[in-house]
């Protein structure tokens, strides 16, 4: 259908960007490549600013034409988008891929500066330090995170499932007790602890946690979501 439209379209109007990368996207999931790259490289001549054949582009030429020459168009692309952060993202994960570390580092810990509220930006090079057995440097971003977006309690979360997968199971229990402590009625954070204790095989203490979340006086789905823990303990 959409391959029909596509045509239709480039019928009337062969220099037709956005149909020419509809049509490319169709050729590709049909692993007709070549094709797919002809249609896309098209299109990007026609509209340098048409991100999907942007994205195509890139995903073709890493699986086609190796990660050389994907990182060459993603190195330009993105200066050309500063805003598209995805593109940037990318181009990271390629570098890794290549070994080409300090490069992947400085393009992650640019997406922070270029996007200081993004947790996930944070979360990425955290994790990319992790893999690079950088344990101490990751640990240190998160809890940067949690201090510059003290309001997002997702922040909080994952510095303890991350000091929890790091075998730094009692400082996150601390950690969440004196979270839980400052923010009493999210429940989330109480959950984790839970969930820690439960791991922990301290089912007393998993019990305490639960209880507190299912008599909470308010209303929400996380009663019932306690009660359930409570019943597998």
């Amino acid at each position: 259908m959409a391959l029909d439209l596509a045509n239709q379209v480039l019928t009337a109007d062969a220099k037709n960007a956005g149909a020419l990368a509809v049509r490319a996207v169709v050729k590709a999931s049909k692993k007709e490549f070549d094709l797919a790259l002809q249609d896309a490289e098209q299109a990007f001549a026609l509209d340098p600013n048409l991100l999907d054949a942007i994205y195509l582009l890139a995903s073709l030429y890493e699986s086609q034409q190796g990660r050389t020459k994907a990182i060459e168009f993603l190195v330009k692309t993105s200066a050309q988008h500063p805003k598209e952060l995805m593109l940037q993202q990318i181009l990271s994960t390629l570098y890794e891929k290549e070994a080409r570390f300090k490069e992947a580092e400085s393009v992650l810990t640019k997406l922070i500066v270029n996007a200081p509220t993004d947790l996930a930006h944070r979360i990425n090079l955290a994790k990319f330090m992790a893999r690079q057995k950088r344990v101490d440097i990751a640990r240190t971003i998160l809890t940067t995170a949690v201090a510059e977006l003290a309001d997002r309690v997702e922040a909080k979360i994952v510095l303890a499932e991350f000091m929890i997968a790091n075998q730094q199971k009692e400082e996150a229990v601390s950690l969440l007790k004196e979270y839980i402590k400052n923010q009493p009625k999210e429940p989330k954070l109480q959950f984790v602890l839970g969930a820690l204790y439960s791991n922990q095989e301290n089912y007393l203490e998993a019990e305490k946690v639960y209880l507190a979340i299912a008599g909470a006086d308010k209303a929400g789905p996380e009663i019932g979501q306690a009660k359930n823990q409570l019943a597998k303990l």
